[in-house]
């Protein structure tokens, strides 16, 4: 009886004993085990997806582009470039451009088919302007679009596009317009510090009418306001001698080759009355050589770059025209 005890006994040491060592063989294989799962981490180089640039936030000064064409299709506008906080650009153009430009239109068919873009330079080939830590190039497809009025051609559009570069980045290029084969550019530099006068060089009025034969020449031109109103001053000579209350203007066209091209007063009809009149103080007088030099301020509801191409129009003691120009922007 006592042998039976003592050989249990004895097996139920040598169990114990079997099982603490599988125990320690066990947490020595899970201790090299993660010892080379640490390894192999630090031996792998971390990759991350590529990151966008980041944008300093504090180049955002405004930039701006005259483009002018004298002959076809006699374009003049006005583009600005000003700069958002996330790095986005707000883009806009404004003046006349004998163009018809028309909005794109996936239900008809239709396609914009003038574009506003920043390229490199001005020459034909250069490629567009944008950071090449964006996928693609932003200024394809139908968001920088411009369209025009088709009794006029004047265009008031605006767009936003994000092409990843600061003002200081963008200073220099070319600002393109282009419909179809045909482009026209103007260089971005910052805002001139006199941003605020349009002048117009007056001479004869398109099929003049008169009896006499004047020969107006000089310069008008309109001075803004912080509060939007300006000061109209006119320096002209070749008027009518002597001539008092006389009417000078802005007209609501955007040329002075024909009489049906100037039309009438222009002002914004939906805010403000016409003041192109007497009673509204838009009048000159003349001394006994027909020289008129002088100034009034007044307001026609419109800011600086709605009147820019309009037309400025003098006239004589019996209301008829005899003198025309055309008022551009003093850059």
């Amino acid at each position: 009886m006592k042998l039976t005890i003592n050989v249990l006994a004895v097996i139920l040491v040598f169990l114990y004993f079997q099982d603490y060592a599988e125990s320690i063989r066990a947490n020595h294989r899970n201790h090299r085990l993660k010892s080379k799962s640490r390894k192999d981490v630090k031996g792998k180089k971390k990759t991350s997806p590529k990151k966008k640039s980041k944008i300093d936030t504090t180049d955002t000064r405004p930039l701006v582009a005259k483009i002018e064409v004298s002959n076809a299709p006699d374009l003049d506008v006005i583009t600005t470039v000003n700069f958002n906080p996330d790095g986005s650009a707000l883009i806009h153009i404004t003046g006349t451009t004998n163009l018809m430009c028309v909005a794109p239109d996936s239900d008809n068919g239709i396609k914009a088919n003038c574009k506003l873009t920043i390229k490199e330079s001005c020459d034909p080939s250069a490629p567009n302007l944008f950071s090449r830590d964006i996928d693609g190039d932003p200024w394809i497809g139908d968001v920088n679009y411009f369209i025009t009025d088709p009794a006029t051609t004047e265009t008031k559009s605006t767009f936003r596009l994000d092409y990843g570069l600061t003002s200081s980045a963008t200073r220099g290029s070319a600002m393109v317009v282009s419909i179809g084969s045909s482009s026209y550019c103007g260089i971005l530099g910052h805002f001139p510090s006199s941003f605020r006068t349009l002048t117009a060089k007056v001479g004869k009025y398109p099929e003049y009418a008169g009896s006499k034969d004047f020969d107006p020449a000089g310069t008008i031109g309109i001075t803004y306001g912080i509060d939007g109103t300006f000061t109209y001053s006119f320096n002209v000579r070749g008027l009518e001698e002597n001539c008092e209350g006389c009417g000078i203007h802005v007209h609501a066209g955007v040329s002075c080759e024909t009489h049906e091209q100037v039309k009438g007063h222009g002002w914004n009809q939906g805010f403000v009355r016409d003041l192109w009149t007497g009673a509204g103080g838009a009048v000159y007088e003349t001394d006994e050589r027909g020289y008129a030099n002088g100034s009034f301020k007044l307001y026609n509801g419109f800011d600086i770059f709605s009147n820019m191409n309009h037309a400025v129009v003098v006239h004589a003691q019996d209301g008829a025209r005899l003198g025309c120009g055309q008022l551009k922007l003093d850059m």
